[in-house]
């Protein structure tokens, strides 16, 4: 039974990445990783986010309504609701919680203390506040598509939200490491 149960837990585990690997098969996500941020970040995606803001603003605008779930927002002090082109929920306060899943958005936060997660496609906008010259010499991290952490950026910035590329592979005659 053991000799069985081995190889067909290899097997299962191989489909995923045989899956992906093919020509015909859609590309992962990317991520964007936000730590303790000062300034203003736009995203315009299509994915889920989740996350929290010490003190600032939240606009969202619904670019699918048919696609997308309710943004679930919490501890907000100010809402307002908006219906132009697109269903647009603007919230401000102190220690707001948020969780968007799902659906295209263009999402503007704009303050302090902002923490967030964000698994998806599209393109994302990064403006720290840190300026020497008025003594703020911290404005956050953020990590994109699994790159190393660094400051934002202090001029506004357009990232594309996408995965690495993958690893090119290995030359046919290489030998492999003993492990």
């Amino acid at each position: 039974m053991r000799r069985l149960l081995v190889p067909l837990i290899l097997l299962v585990a191989a489909f995923p990445a045989a899956a992906l690997s093919e020509p015909g098969a859609t590309r992962p996500d990317g991520t964007l990783a936000v730590r303790d941020a000062r300034g203003k970040v736009v995203l315009e995606v299509k994915g889920s986010v989740i996350g929290r803001f010490g003190n600032g603003t939240l606009r969202i605008e619904t670019l699918d309504p048919d696609e997308a779930s309710d943004p679930v927002v919490r501890g907000h002090e100010k809402f307002k609701w908006g219906r132009g082109a697109a269903p647009t929920y603007i919230y401000s306060g102190k220690n707001v919680r948020f969780r968007l899943i799902g659906g295209r958005y263009r999402v503007t936060f704009t303050g302090k203390g902002l923490f967030f997660s964000l698994v998806g496609k599209g393109r994302v906008q990064l403006d720290g506040t840190g300026s020497v010259g008025d003594g703020i010499f911290y404005d956050g991290f953020y990590s994109l598509n699994g790159a190393e952490e660094q400051s934002l950026p202090d001029d506004p910035t357009w990232m594309p939200l996408a995965p690495p590329p993958p690893p090119p592979p290995p030359p046919p005659n290489a030998r492999q490491p003993a492990g």
